[in-house]
Parts: C-alpha cells; sequence; structure tokens
C-alpha cells in the first residue's frame, strides 16, 4: 500500500510537469502572436505547476548523490566529444558567409588586432574597450592573414572553450548526464552560436565565468590534507578571475557574485582553517592576472569606466526625474527570454531564447524556485540575478547578458534532468532516451533552419550592407579613385581593403562629400568611383551628375541575400576632364558676329588663335562657400561677367558676393594684337590672389538647376543681441539641446528643452525663467526629444512629440490638455503650425507627407510622398506660413532644399540650399521674410518669396549680422515685433536679437587710441607653453599686476599701440583666495567705444578671430593699427585684491610684432 501511495505521487508530479509543458507551450505561442498577457498568464500557471511538481525532490540536496547511476566514463567521453563536434560544426559552417555581414563593432576589434599587429605598444585598454580579445584576434590574423575567417575564428575559439568551461561546472557541480543535456542545448543555442561568429569580446565571458566557479567549486572540495591540490585550484581560479577582468564589463558582476558566493562559505566551521593559503593564493592571482588592467584603472579611472558610465541608466533617470527607465528596464528584462529582447544587436526585438530553450529555461526556473532552502539553487538563482543587472542599469542590449544567457540555458539543461528522474523512479532511465533523443533532434533542426539553413533567418546588426561594399571595393580600389559614403565607409571597408603596413585607423578610401564632390574638384588622375546608399535622393543625385559626366555608369551593389544596398558609379576619367573649362567662341571681326571657330579651352592662360579679332569665352563658375569674391582679368582689354553683372573690366578688379553652387560666367575680349593669353584671377574676402583653378571652371552647356547658386540682394538690416540665456544643464534656466522655440503676444518665450525632454517657459523681455513642465517617458503628458512648438487660440501649446509619434497639447500655464494627434496620424512628427482658422499643420517626417488636422486632431487632407523630385520629401522637417501670400515653405532635411507650397499642397517651387540638414527650421518674419536656420553653417539664411538670398549689408560686403558665432542653431520665431528668438542649440543657448539699420551696426568710434588718458601702459608679452589636445601651442599671456576692486565691478579699457598688430582676448583675474575669473573679449559688455565687426582684416577696425585649433576660442584682433577705438569693458566680481592678466592666443611670434596698452 506504501508503495503505490508513493509511486501515484510520482506519477502525480509527473503529470504535473507534462500539464507545465502544455501551459508553456501555450504560453509560448502566445507570446509570439504578440498576446502579452494571454502568454503571461499561461507561463505563470505553467511556473505554479512545475513548483509543485518538483518541491523538495531529493537529489538537490548537497549531501544526496545523483539520482542516476553514472555514465560509464568513455562512454562520458564519447558523448562529451560528440557534443563538442556539433557545437564546432555549427560555429564553422559557412564561416564566411553566415550570418552574412560584419559588425561595426567587430571591424573595430579587427582593425585594433592590425595595430597590435605593426607593432602598437601595449595598452590594457582601448577606447574603453578591455584589449585581450585584441591580442588573441591578432595571433590569428598572424596565423591566417587579416581577413574575415580569421576574425571569426577568434570567436569560435572561445566559444568552444566556453563549451568546456561550462561542461566542466555542470558535471562537477551537478552530473555527467545534466551536463551532456545542458551543454548540447548550449552549443546549439542560436545565441551562443550568433556571439561565437561575431567577432565580438563579450564571447570570452562564459569562458572565465564558469571556469572560474569550476575551479573554485574544486577547491572546497578538494581534499584538505592534499594542500598543493587545493592551493592549486585556488591559485587557477585567481588566474580566471584577473583573465575574466579583461573581457568586458559584464564580467565584473560575476566577480561580486563569485565573491558573495566564497564570502558565504566563511562562516562554515573549518572553511579558513581549511583555505586560507587557497584564498591568498586566489587574490595574489587575481590581482596579477587583473594587474595591467588594474593599474591602469586606477590611474585612469575615467576612461576606465568611460563605456559603463556612458550606458548607465542613470542619465535616462534624470531626465525623466523618476525612476520609471528603471522598472521599464526590469520588465524589458523579465521578458527578454520569452517575448522580446533588448538590444541595438543581433537579437533585436525578438525573444533572447528560441521557442524550445525559453520554454525549457521557465521550466529550470520552477525547479529551482521550490528549492530556495537549499544551497545549489540558491547560488544559481543569485548569480543569475546578478548577472542580469547589466541589463538593468544600462541600456537595453542583448549582449550585456552574455553573462546570465547560459546560465538559463542551463536552467533548462536542469528542467529536463528533473523530468528524467521523475521518469526514473516511475519506470526506469531508459525511458528519458527517446525523449531527449527527439528533443535533441528538435533543436538541432530548428537551429540548422533559422541559422544556417537556405531560408535562415537574417540576423539584425551585422550590416550586411557594409560588407557588400567592403567585398565589392577590393578590387575597384586599385584601379579607382574611389569615394565612399560616410555611412558606409566604416570598419568593415577598412578592414576588407587594409593595406598590410599601413595605419588601419586611417580611411581606406576618402569619404564622399556632397559639397566637396558635387561636382569633382579633389585632385584626379584616374578614374572615379562613388559609392552611394540606395536611397530616392541618390538616384536625383546621379541625374544631376549625369548632366556634369553623361558617359557615367550605375552598378548596383548587392549583399549576401541578394537585397540591393548600394549604387556604385563610376566616372571615366575623360569625362571628368571633359567638363572642366570654358567653351571658347573666336570671331574673325572685332564685334562678335563673324564666327570663325569654337572649342573647349581647358586650361588658362586662355589663348586665341592669331587670326581671331574678338573672343568670347562662356561657362560656369563654381563657388565652395557663400561669400564676397574679388576678380581681376590680366592679358589685355576684357570684360568679365557673372551672373549677368560686370565684375571686371580691362585690368581692373571687381566684387561680387556669390552663393555656393554654379555661377554663369561670361568672358569677351576686343583682341588688338598678339595676345599672351587671358587669365582670370580671384580671392575670396580678404584673402590671397590666385588663378581660378580648372577645377571651378565648367564647360558644360547647363548644370543641374539644384546645383545653381542662389541669385543675391543686399538687405538694409541687420541683427543686433538683445539678451542671452542658458547653458548645459537641468537645472530650471538651462537647456540641453534645446530645438524649438515659440512666443505668445503676453510677453513669454515656451522653449522645447529636447534631451532634458521638457518645455521651459521664458520672459520675453530678459530671459528669466517662469516655468517648466514635461519628463521623460512614452505616457501622456510624457516627452521624447526633438520637440516642434506652435501656439494656437486660447493659450494652447502645441507639441510635437517625435520619438513617440504624436501631437500633445498644454496651457500655457502647463496643464496638460491632452494627446491632440495620436500615434498613427503622424510619425515623427517635426514642426507644426497653427493656421489662423485654428488648423494644425504637421511635417510627419515618418510618413514623408503635410499632414492638416482640425483642432481636435481629425485629419483633413495630406500632401506630399516619399521621393526625391518636385513635390516629394524625404524628410520633411521644417514648416513656415506665410499668412499674407497663403504660402507654406518645408525644409526638407535630406533633400537640403526649401520647398514652396500654396495652403492646399499644389507645389510650386524648389530651390537647393546646402545649409539645410538634420533640424533646420523656418520661419517667416518680417516683410514676409523666408528664414531658415542652417545649423552645419552656423547661421541663418534669408529668402524672399521668389527663393532669391538676401545679403546682410550692402552687395559688396554681405557679412554675417550675429556679434557672436553661433554653434548650430535650430529652433526660430519672431514676436510681434519682429524681434527674432533663436535656440543655439549645441550651445544650450536661447537667444533674442532685434533688427537694426546696418548702418548703425557697422559705426565706429570716433574715439582716437589718443584720447586715452591716465594709467596707460604698454604690456609686453610672456610666452608660456600648454597643451590643447595633442597639440602643442604657445598661449601669450601677460601679468599686468595687482588691482582692487570695489562696488562689485571693475572697468578696463583696452587699446591698440600704431604700428603693431594687437589681439585682446580675454581677462584673467585670481583671487587671494585662489579662485579665478576669466572674462572673453567677444563675451564681455561693450559700454563705449568700438563693437567690433565678424568681417575679418578690416583696417582701423577690431574684427573677431578664431584661434582653433589653438584655443578653440575667439579674440579681438586689430592689425597695424592706426586710429583703431578704444574698447572699454565692465566685468563684475566680488570686491577684493585680484591679480590680473590680459591674455591672447598665437600660433607663432613670427607673425609679427604685438602690443597692446590697458587702463582700468
Amino acid at each position: 500500500m506504501r508503495g503505490r501511495v508513493w509511486r501515484m505521487e510520482r506519477w502525480g508530479r509527473l503529470g504535473m510537469a507534462l500539464a507545465g509543458l502544455v501551459l508553456a507551450y501555450l504560453g509560448q505561442t502566445a507570446l509570439e502572436a504578440d498576446h502579452l498577457g494571454v502568454g503571461l498568464g499561461w507561463y505563470a500557471l505553467a511556473l505554479a505547476a512545475w513548483i509543485l511538481a518538483f518541491a523538495d525532490s531529493e537529489w538537490l540536496r548537497d549531501d544526496v548523490a545523483p539520482p542516476l547511476r553514472p555514465l560509464p566514463r568513455r562512454l562520458e567521453l564519447a558523448l562529451f566529444a560528440a557534443v563538442l563536434l556539433i557545437g564546432l560544426i555549427l560555429r564553422v559552417y559557412r564561416l564566411r558567409d553566415i550570418p552574412w555581414g560584419l559588425s561595426i563593432d567587430g571591424s573595430a576589434n579587427a582593425l585594433k588586432a592590425l595595430d597590435i599587429l605593426r607593432g602598437a605598444p601595449y595598452e590594457p585598454l582601448y577606447l574603453s574597450r578591455e584589449t585581450m580579445y585584441h591580442y588573441f584576434m591578432a595571433a590569428f590574423f598572424r596565423l591566417l592573414g587579416p581577413n574575415l575567417i580569421a576574425l571569426r575564428l577568434t570567436s569560435v575559439f572561445f566559444g568552444m572553450l566556453g563549451l568546456v568551461a561550462f561542461y566542466l561546472l555542470t558535471r562537477e557541480m551537478f552530473d555527467a548526464r545534466l551536463a551532456l543535456i545542458a551543454t548540447f542545448l548550449f552549443a546549439t543555442s542560436v545565441y551562443h552560436i550568433t556571439y561565437s561568429r561575431s567577432g565580438w569580446r563579450a564571447i570570452q565571458v562564459p569562458v572565465f565565468e564558469f571556469a572560474a566557479f569550476y575551479c573554485v567549486l574544486k577547491a572546497m572540495r578538494s581534499d584538505p590534507s592534499r594542500t598543493r591540490v587545493l592551493v592549486g585550484w585556488w591559485a587557477l581560479a585567481g588566474v580566471m578571475v584577473g583573465l575574466g577582468l579583461n573581457t568586458y564589463e559584464p564580467f565584473r558582476l560575476v566577480v561580486i557574485a563569485l565573491g558573495l558566493w566564497i564570502l558565504s562559505q566563511v562562516p562554515r566551521r573549518g572553511f579558513l582553517a581549511r583555505h586560507w593559503r587557497g584564498l591568498i593564493a586566489f587574490a595574489i592571482c587575481s590581482v596579477v592576472f587583473f594587474g595591467p588592467l588594474g593599474w591602469y584603472a586606477v590611474t585612469h579611472w575615467a576612461e576606465f569606466n568611460a563605456r559603463a558610465r556612458a550606458v548607465f541608466i542613470g542619465q535616462r533617470i534624470r531626465q525623466a526625474r523618476s525612476l520609471e527607465p528603471l522598472w521599464e528596464n526590469v520588465r524589458n528584462l523579465l521578458l527578454t527570454y520569452n517575448y522580446q529582447a533588448m538590444g541595438d544587436f543581433f537579437d533585436n526585438n525578438r525573444p533572447l531564447l528560441e521557442r524550445i530553450e525559453a520554454i525549457l529555461y521557465v521550466g529550470g526556473l520552477g525547479v529551482l524556485l521550490g528549492h530556495l532552502h537549499r544551497s545549489r539553487p540558491r547560488l544559481l538563482l543569485g548569480w543569475f540575478l546578478l548577472a542580469l543587472l547589466p541589463g538593468v542599469f544600462s541600456w537595453p542590449n542583448a549582449q550585456r547578458l552574455i553573462a546570465a544567457t547560459p546560465l538559463a540555458i542551463l536552467f533548462g539543461g536542469l528542467f529536463l534532468y528533473a523530468i528524467w528522474v521523475l521518469l526514473d523512479e516511475i519506470a526506469g532511465e531508459l525511458v528519458m532516451y527517446p525523449v531527449l533523443a527527439a528533443v535533441g533532434i528538435v533543436s538541432l533542426v530548428w537551429t540548422y533552419q533559422v541559422y544556417l539553413g537556405p531560408n535562415r533567418r537574417i540576423v539584425w546588426g551585422y550590416e550586411p550592407e557594409r560588407l557588400a561594399v567592403a567585398l565589392y571595393l577590393k578590387p575597384i580600389g586599385e584601379t579607382d579613385t574611389v569615394l565612399v559614403e560616410e555611412r558606409f565607409n566604416q570598419g568593415q571597408v577598412d578592414f576588407i581593403n587594409y593595406i598590410p603596413g599601413s595605419d588601419p585607423f586611417i580611411h581606406r578610401f576618402p569619404t564622399f562629400d556632397l559639397r566637396r564632390d558635387v561636382p569633382l574638384r579633389r585632385p584626379i588622375d584616374r578614374p572615379v568611383t562613388i559609392v552611394l546608399e540606395e536611397r530616392p535622393e541618390h538616384r536625383t543625385l546621379i541625374t544631376v551628375l549625369r548632366t556634369l559626366y553623361p558617359d557615367l555608369r550605375v552598378e548596383t551593389i548587392r549583399d549576401g541575400y541578394g537585397r540591393a544596398v548600394a549604387l556604385a558609379v563610376h566616372i571615366p576619367y575623360e569625362s571628368i576632364t571633359a567638363a572642366w573649362g570654358l567653351r571658347a567662341r573666336y570671331f574673325a571681326d572685332d564685334g562678335w558676329q563673324e564666327l570663325l571657330m569654337e572649342r573647349v579651352e581647358p586650361d588658362m592662360p586662355l589663348v586665341p588663335p592669331p587670326d581671331a579679332r574678338s573672343a568670347e569665352w562662356r561657362g560656369f563658375l563654381w563657388v565652395d562657400r557663400l561669400g564676397e569674391y574679388e576678380f581681376q582679368i590680366s592679358g589685355g582689354q576684357a570684360q568679365l561677367e557673372i551672373d549677368g553683372r560686370a565684375v571686371g573690366q580691362d585690368g581692373g578688379s571687381g566684387r561680387i558676393f556669390l552663393t555656393r553652387g554654379f555661377h554663369p560666367l561670361r568672358l569677351r575680349a576686343v583682341l588688338t594684337g598678339a595676345s599672351p593669353g587671358y587669365e582670370l584671377i580671384w580671392r575670396e574676402g580678404r584673402g590671397s590672389y590666385e588663378l581660378i583653378p580648372r577645377e571651378h571652371l565648367f564647360a558644360v552647356e547647363s548644370p543641374d538647376p539644384s546645383l545653381t547658386g542662389r541669385p543675391t540682394r543686399g538687405e538694409p538690416w541687420a541683427w543686433q543681441e538683445v539678451w542671452t540665456v542658458g547653458g548645459n544643464g537641468r537645472a530650471p534656466g538651462q537647456f540641453f539641446r534645446p530645438m524649438n522655440i515659440a512666443i505668445d503676444s503676453e510677453g513669454f518665450v515656451y522653449v522645447a528643452d529636447a534631451d532634458n525632454r521638457r518645455i521651459q517657459k521664458l520672459r520675453a523681455s530678459d530671459g528669466s525663467f517662469v516655468a517648466e513642465w514635461g519628463r521623460l517617458g512614452t505616457a501622456p503628458g510624457e516627452l521624447e526629444h526633438e520637440m516642434g512648438l506652435a501656439l494656437g487660440p486660447g493659450g494652447v501649446l502645441y507639441v510635437s512629440d517625435r520619438w513617440n509619434d504624436r501631437v500633445q497639447a498644454w496651457s500655457t500655464d502647463g496643464e496638460f490638455l491632452g494627446v491632440v494627434v495620436p500615434r498613427g496620424l503622424v510619425a515623427s512628427p517635426r514642426a507644426i503650425v497653427v493656421l489662423p482658422d485654428s488648423d494644425l499643420l504637421v511635417a510627419s517626417a515618418g510618413h514623408r507627407q503635410i499632414r492638416r488636422f482640425a483642432p481636435d486632431g481629425t485629419l483633413k487632407a495630406a500632401w506630399g510622398q516619399p521621393g526625391a523630385g518636385p513635390g516629394q520629401f524625404i524628410e520633411p522637417v521644417g514648416l513656415a506660413y506665410d499668412a499674407a501670400r497663403g504660402l507654406v515653405y518645408v525644409t526638407d532635411a535630406r533633400k537640403h532644399t526649401v520647398q514652396q507650397y500654396t495652403l492646399d499642397g499644389e507645389f510650386l517651387a524648389e530651390w537647393l540650399v546646402p545649409g539645410v540638414t538634420w533640424e533646420s527650421y523656418a520661419a517667416v518674419g518680417p516683410e514676409g521674410r523666408l528664414y531658415v536656420t542652417a545649423p552645419d553653417e552656423n547661421t541663418v539664411y534669408i529668402f524672399d518669396a521668389n527663393g532669391t538670398m538676401l545679403i546682410w549689408g550692402s552687395e559688396t560686403t554681405g557679412f554675417i549680422p550675429f556679434r557672436r558665432p553661433l554653434n548650430h542653431p535650430m529652433g526660430l520665431a519672431f514676436d510681434e515685433n519682429g524681434d527674432l528668438y533663436l535656440t543655439n542649440t549645441w550651445a544650450d543657448q536661447v537667444m533674442r536679437f532685434r533688427r537694426v539699420p546696418v548702418e548703425r551696426w557697422e559705426a565706429l568710434s570716433d574715439e582716437a587710441v589718443g584720447g586715452m588718458a591716465g594709467g596707460r601702459r604698454a604690456v609686453p608679452f610672456e610666452p608660456r607653453f600648454v597643451y590643447r589636445g595633442n597639440t602643442e601651442s604657445r598661449v601669450w599671456e601677460a601679468a599686468v599686476g595687482t588691482v582692487t576692486v570695489t562696488g562689485g565691478e571693475l572697468s578696463v579699457r583696452v587699446a591698440a599701440v600704431p604700428g603693431y598688430h594687437a589681439v585682446y582676448d580675454y581677462l584673467r583675474l585670481v583671487s587671494q583666495d585662489g579662485r579665478e575669473y576669466r572674462f572673453e573679449a567677444e563675451d564681455t559688455t561693450i559700454t563705449t567705444g568700438d563693437t567690433f565687426s565678424l568681417r575679418p582684416g578690416l583696417d582701423d577696425h577690431w574684427w573677431l578671430q578664431a584661434y582653433e585649433p589653438f584655443s578653440g576660442g575667439y579674440g579681438l584682433v586689430a592689425e597695424d593699427p592706426e586710429t583703431v577705438p578704444v574698447l572699454e569693458t565692465t566685468v563684475r566680481l566680488p570686491d577684493g585684491t585680484y591679480q590680473m592678466f590680459l591674455g591672447t592666443f598665437t600660433g607663432d611670434p613670427a607673425n609679427g610684432p604685438f602690443a597692446i596698452t590697458l587702463d582700468f
């Protein structure tokens, strides 16, 4: 009777275990169908069933021998060898091609390995990455050559070692049968196979993780009488820990887990007495093998911890001002193995474990949770939880779970072993063999189909497109000048096309630069191949190039999956040279009537034939930068016209303001005798005169309109700074990448503080802080970056929440009003405009459309479609509405254009604006002008309704109208008075400007140097050496003397000395208690005298000079001044006595004598 009850109990446990399997299968199926709640419900029931089924299993007791009879030693070794062979085959089969691609991190590791082979000195850390893996990869490169096979074999090597260490620990902790089952699952795991082929250093972690635990376990179980063996195991464990710390950051959590386990054993009777020698050996070996990296960590802590700090979730918590990002990571982590993995490589948005592994993993958790009172389950679960922490406290990335995932697979093996024990107790151990065979076959077939087979899954993150480009260029790089778009010109191209002995960190091929290479202006002596991403705008670009180089041909580059990923544009050398020059027409009379001959003149001088009496040369001049240009003609009587305007005649010079692009050029000459030839000479601004290079003269009939320079005309206004507020930070009134801006009629400014995920409200009068609202998140009332702003009737502030794909609304007092336009109706929304009828226009960049909504969020209209043609969008960003004319303007960041529409969406015009890039916004200002920010140009463009660019100042000056240089300005808006408000985004500032007449802006003071009275003194400059990065430069600073400040301010007058150059960069004052105050010349308030200019090289005038790369700053400069005005500045600082220093940055005293006077 007792035996029958016992047997019935076992059958009941087995039934519950099998019922749990059915429930788990239903749960996993539901999760894969994206039914999260249903799937979790089934899994909860399954977990409960397994906890009950396996609770208090005798075989998990520490003092109980393995329940199944031991395997014969030879059979065990044979089975283990078979498992390793299977694992090896799965890791080397078609190693070069599967998965097809090479990740950016894998190629970066390869480049460092190549640097090591070049003899680079030893460094334990490279770009905050441990370098041990790079040295192993360098060894494989030495043996097999630097190729893709050798790169991946490095990972295979550690992957196989990981299988061995995994087996040894599992066998030591349990028995050979469980070790074989778990190792087979590990060997066939798609997760581990992926990292075993990746070229990533993360694959090292399981090797040293399991080896360290194995050695410690062997040491604890060693016979105390065999001291050498015991100490040896402890020493080997220390070696594994020291080496493991040289692998990848998550191993640091493994060390904590191992240390806590060892500490938990210390209270046990006799532990220290038996193991104190071993513990000392363990500590010494750990320190020795971690030593070089450890010392580096002590002396370079910031760099050592840089990656951990960069991915730490603390920044997101501070932005959200709550723990919500942490809880979000915890939720994601609980689902990562069965529902959706966290990550941006390899396992993005899919379970980290395959279906069988995922079900078995939860089963193993059930086994362990039923035995928390036992030491081995506690050890495994504690170890597992610690290994999960990198996924909790960092940005989501599946590779950071590299220490935890093998344990999850071990749990799956533990579950199968628990089933085996139950079956053995009921019907004998042989019953389980068919089950294990079925699991093994299904696992192998599944792994082959999803990872190795002809219909295999495309593993995201291997970047097949970059490898395709790299392999394509390998033969071409020997014959052509290759230009590669930046997206492709990464480590993959550099590694595959590496030239032995060269610097692997210098790009093998130049990066294609749209601004420099269309048209081609590099020194070229052979055919050119340009590699571009397969995108609509690049198809348009090819059409543009064909107008210059009609013989070009285009080839599609495909990856290993047969997908078109890039375009190769081949331009023959003859086609390039044929485009350069001017089209010449020579006439037999002196009135350009009787045509004698036509030809293309490729070079200067332009020499007419002897029998010609007049000549005309036509073509197009390419200008790289917006600015003022001066032209001269040498060789005889001639007249030069550019853009239809005369700019030079008969040896004289002329000036013209030109925008970037092609400008029609015509040169006419009446030939009165033999001519040595005509030459065209130019200079930009106050630069040096030079012959116009042939790469800037084009003999084409008509270049594409998108490359034509915009016409310009003078604008009699400039902009005077009223106030600037902000600075980087999260405190009220500070900003972190402010994007957009809006102004209401009540005198308040609203700023989208994008990286702080909040809106700030300021006073328009002085920029002072009023209020803030919003935080990081996805819930209503929370924000996720790059917010567009617009004010509607009734004080409603509309906010486009780009990464949450919606438009939300607040009152101007910060009260949340709701989600107006939900996800789906807009995608990646950027700028918003409120129309006079209260409708909203939204740039829905994800839809590549402009969409019109009623105030309640009802979609009323949409226009635009994806593409690079007229009326099409690639990435619409900025919006502006001209109510007086009924015009809508759209900036497209990836087409680099401004498009003009009617309010009904009818396309009217489009013009190229090279400065329109990633976050270029627009606004209609005074007199209907269109203002467009150009972040990469650090300026703001102005156009009229016809697309004519308006130049501040007269046509012949064209200086930028901002007192100080901007740093990636993005958002802009105007108030009712026409004042301009601007987000100086990369400086984390908000600025207000007022329009003033140019004459007032340029006015110079009548005060001369001789008018300075009192304590003027000449200051001799003494050089001292400083370092900026890797560049040594001289910093000139003068010790002026002691000064006493009373009343909280100090007035300083600075003047130039006639006959000398003058450079005024900063004042530095040091108080008696060592506090230092520094005042930059361009930032101080100038109370009298000169306001200085941004135009360089002006005589009798101070002008702003950039000193990069010496200091990265600016100073005020006057060259050989005679009557340069006095500058008087007032600086505010606490009362007291200070040492004063006057500073300037210069590169070389040979530039000329410097002198300056100072009065205070």
